[in-house]
């Protein structure tokens, strides 16, 4: 006899004449002494405190059909006698099936395909040793929430991008927060030097339990015309109460010596102004005649900065009337997407294909061939600087080749090298003996517009040894150190010519609040804050309206870079050119402006918006399969040293809620190509396609990861960014120097 297309019944015993009649089979009456029924009873009572369905993968609101095979079926009153049968099947038993009251057991050839469809009263329990040797096939199976589940998100959708409303002080969010003390660096050691625009003398001689026998300067410069290391002048000793040294070196390292042998290592960091960026010729354009500065914060949300630094946030808002973008988002993962776009105008993947560089890539070499904004902002007279600390995990250089010539005038990646870091995360400490590592940074930038105060000036910091560790936490303990430089530069007149911006280059991307909905938003939504001068106000008041306007559209770093270079070529606006694929805050952009539009990936957009799902539907079991088979293919290369990786659990799923309007629109009645008329819809009760992204758990090693996978036809396609979202640690050392862009996903076989 065939059900649901499969022959069942060459082994078969049946035990319940109510289920057989259901299963439109014939009765059949166990025999007395039926050995399977004996056996059952000789177990019936045994491991009854371990009866459990925890290893079966629960597939639900699904029923199972195996085309083109025989199939094998025992149907049982209860899931409890069916269990049992089960265990004493064994291997031949690879699944349960649940329908009203009625239980089953499967035993199919392991080559199966199995056809898989909805049905909201019956759950399948395949078990999971079995899963992954399965071929499925889910063409016939429903989205996980189908269109009358989505309507009440969809009521109020406007067309274009809807950004989310979110609350930084919400109850939920804030539990996953708290208030850091200001920091304070070891009071013991002292700072015996002070370096201020070129000029060196020693303040102090203070001892540290033993008496100070001597204090050297040495210069710190780059290595070799490469961003690999650092090297050291000679070291020239300094006297207390002796005359001010001038020097025309950026980064200095203070040696100071005690009797009992001990040695303070302090640093300092002082932008020195260059004959040649002084005489530098500008480029006879007219362009916008303002400096641009960039403060960047590692992992800061715009709702992380108004919890953590409230006052900064107030005083950027209020006391500066900064613009602040509600719809600034990513386009890909982590820093180093965001920082080319912002860099460039274009994507990593645009710029390798004209110039490969990243590590371990055939024909990478450095970036130097990349299109920086640093040499455009040169040609038009201005100095530039970049500061990044961290520097073992660089933007430009944990994944990329790194710079053969610097990029900038002042470049300040020698000077991090050699401040001591951490070697395991990269990161430096909080406090450099005295000195809080975030203030030298601070301080750095305060002093490029002292050194240029006649010349316009392109400058770039970012704070990532602050931000970066396992908890953005640690940015709440300086507080009072960002309030007091806004204030400063503000206070000393540096802003008067400065087009001023504050950002993030994404949330917080791991940690307990990134798992959440809201943790999950805000990874996609990182600060941006854009000052204006007075001057420019009043002179530019359209380019000030257009930019009022924007900061409710969606956005991206590419928008940054056109805008940069709006202010580069104004009044020629180069937006959407060969310059750059960005579209300058300056200009009117629609106010219907999507994604798609801001050449933000669907994977980062924030605009989506997802409910919750059922980790159990087949969709979402099969996809996270699926994104496992993804990452594996990614490390074919290095599969002799990385384990295979497989499904452990799912920790959470949601589905995508798309207007429901995108997905049934059927034309315009009439409507002769001129986009006016009355709307057709087609009236169907799914949606056209299901798109999931899920956080699952992979053994070995515990890696969490969450991936986007979209379901056309019955296809799986998993998309191309799956992200890690905790603590790799040293899980991956056997390939971190030759493979760094796999590093979030091998497990090497040989831990220690």
């Amino acid at each position: 006899m065939k059900r649901n297309g499969s022959r069942v019944g060459r082994k078969k015993k049946v035990y319940s004449t109510k289920a057989n009649k259901l299963l439109g089979q014939p009765e059949v009456k166990p025999k007395a002494n039926d050995p399977t029924i004996q056996a059952e009873h000789d177990h019936a009572h045994a491991g009854l405190s371990e009866f459990t369905l925890k290893d079966y993968v629960e597939l639900h609101n699904t029923t199972a059909e195996v085309k083109n095979t025989e199939v094998d079926v025992q149907v049982f009153q209860s899931e409890f006698e069916a269990v049992k049968s089960c265990r004493l099947v064994g291997e031949q038993c690879q699944a349960i099936s649940k329908l009203n009251n009625i239980t089953a057991i499967y035993s199919f050839p392991t080559t199966s395909k199995i056809i898989i469809s909805s049905d909201g009263n019956s759950t399948l329990y395949v078990k999971a040793a079995f899963m992954n040797k399965l071929e499925f096939s889910t063409s016939g199976l429903s989205c996980g929430l189908g269109h009358s589940e989505m309507q009440s998100f969809n009521s109020t959708e406007e067309q274009g991008c809807r950004i989310p409303n979110i609350n930084p002080f919400d109850k939920n969010a804030m539990s996953y927060f708290i208030t850091m003390a200001p920091m304070t660096c070891e009071l013991k050691a002292t700072l015996f030097t002070r370096y201020l625009d070129g000029y060196l003398k020693v303040v102090n001689s203070h001892d540290r339990g033993a008496p100070l026998r001597s204090i050297s300067v040495q210069t710190i410069h780059r290595k070799n015309a490469s961003d690999s290391g650092f090297t050291l002048g000679e070291p020239t000793l300094l006297k207390y109460k002796g005359p001010t040294l001038k020097l025309e070196h950026d980064f200095l390292q203070i040696n100071a010596e005690f009797s009992n042998g001990m040695i303070q290592k302090d640093f300092h960091a002082q932008v020195v102004p260059k004959r040649e960026v002084l005489q530098r010729n500008a480029l006879q354009e007219t362009g916008l005649p303002f400096n641009v500065i960039i403060l960047a914060l590692d992992q800061t949300s715009q709702a992380t900065f108004q919890r953590l630094l409230p006052d900064s946030f107030k005083f950027l808002r209020d006391e500066l009337q900064s613009f602040i973008f509600e719809g600034f988002s990513l386009v890909g993962e982590a820093t180093t997407p965001q920082i080319t776009a912002l860099f460039t105008g274009k994507t990593v993947e645009e710029n390798c294909k004209l110039h490969e560089a990243r590590i371990g890539f055939d024909g990478a070499k450095t970036l130097d061939e990349w299109p920086f904004i640093f040499n455009t902002f040169k040609e038009h007279g201005y100095a530039t600087m970049f500061s990044e600390d961290a520097p073992s995990i660089a933007t430009f250089n944990m994944r990329l080749k790194g710079f053969n010539k610097q990029p900038a005038d002042h470049y300040a990646r020698p000077f991090w090298s050699a401040v001591p870091h951490n070697s395991d995360s990269g990161l430096h400490p909080f406090c450099i003996n005295a000195q809080p590592q975030h203030v030298i940074q601070l301080e750095y930038l305060k002093s490029l517009f002292r050194a240029y105060p006649q010349t316009l000036k392109f400058g770039f910091t970012f704070v990532s040894s602050l931000c970066h560790h396992e908890s953005i936490m640690p940015l709440g303990s300086a507080a009072k150190d960002f309030v007091t430089f806004f204030q400063a530069i503000r206070e000393s007149g540096f802003l008067n010519n400065t087009i001023f911006v504050v950002m993030g280059d994404h949330g917080a991307r791991t940690g307990e609040f990134r798992s959440t909905i809201q943790g999950k938003l805000e990874e996609r939504l990182p600060l941006l804050s854009i000052t204006l001068p007075s001057k420019f106000r009043l002179k530019y008041p359209e380019l000030v309206q257009n930019l009022k306007l924007n900061t409710k559209v969606i956005t991206s770093p590419l928008d940054l870079h056109a805008t940069f270079m709006h202010v580069l070529k104004y009044p020629a606006d180069p937006s959407n050119s060969e310059l750059t694929r960005g579209t300058s805050l300056f200009s009117a952009i629609p106010r219907n402006r999507t994604c798609q539009d801001a050449l933000i990936p669907e994977y980062f957009c924030p605009c989506v918006r997802w409910l919750p799902i059922n980790t159990s539907h087949a969709h979402v079991r099969i996809s996270a399969m699926r994104a496992a088979d993804y990452i594996n293919n990614l490390l074919v290369e290095v599969g002799h040293l990385c384990e295979k990786l497989s499904v452990n659990d799912i920790i959470s799923a949601w589905q995508e809620m798309s207007s429901i309007k995108v997905q049934t629109f059927n034309g315009i009645e009439n409507g002769m190509g001129l986009g006016f008329g009355k709307a057709n819809f087609e009236s169907t009760s799914t949606p056209s396609e299901c798109t999931y992204q899920l956080r699952f758990r992979t053994k070995p090693g515990n890696g969490e990861f969450e991936a986007s996978v979209k379901i056309i036809e019955g296809k799986f396609i998993v998309s191309g960014h799956i992200s890690r979202i905790n603590i790799y640690g040293s899980q991956p050392n056997c390939i971190k120097a030759s493979h760094p862009h796999l590093r979030k996903y091998c497990y090497c076989s040989h831990q220690g």
